[in-house]
């Protein structure tokens, strides 16, 4: 199973791939249940927020003391 994300941001375009693959066993093995990602996604969207937030923050403070 793989899922993607995409997030385009002020200044960048964010990207979170997951893939999710049998153990690497001789074994034959079960298919693995379909997880639930939607709280992956909702912290990878906060993580994406708070970086372009800090980045927007940074520009201001370098361009107010000039």
């Amino acid at each position: 199973m793989e899922q993607t994300w995409k997030i385009t941001g002020t200044y960048a375009d964010w990207h979170l791939a997951v893939k999710i693959l049998p153990p690497d066993t001789d074994e034959p093995a079960a298919p693995p249940p379909t997880p639930n990602l939607d709280a992956l996604a909702e912290h990878f969207r906060t993580v994406v927020e708070m970086a372009e937030a800090h980045r927007e923050l940074d520009y201001l403070a370098a361009h107010r003391h000039r």
